[in-house]
């Protein structure tokens, strides 16, 4: 008789369910200066520039099908395919973004 593998397990413990129902969650604070730098990036950067003016703001309905949305304070996501909202990052910032993610001392790992 062989057991499943211990994860097997994990995810029939109730106390356990949700840790392997829920996407992976990475929660990051911008302060003002960089979200201004952020939707001035946008501006300059054509492939966002067009993004920016399709996506829908908070206050809008859902529109199924649209894959770009702005949040409160204007930052631009993009939907992936199970609907979770990925943080666009202009032209202007990714060098900075990538350093930060692959290069700070105290960072080991990024959410992707």
């Amino acid at each position: 008789d062989h057991k499943g593998e211990p994860l097997d397990e994990l995810k029939n413990c109730t106390q356990y369910r949700q840790a392997f129902e829920r996407p992976p969650t990475v929660l990051v604070h911008l302060n003002p200066e960089t979200v201004r730098e952020f939707l001035t990036g946008y501006l300059k950067d054509p492939y966002f520039a067009k993004r920016m003016e399709d996506a829908q703001g908070p206050e809008d309905e859902w529109t199924p099908g649209r894959r770009f949305m702005r949040d409160a304070t204007g930052l631009l996501y993009f939907l992936d395919a199970d609907y979770v909202p990925r943080l666009c990052v202009p032209k202007s910032k990714q060098r900075r973004v990538l350093e930060e993610a692959h290069e700070n001392p105290i960072e080991t790992a990024h959410g992707g």
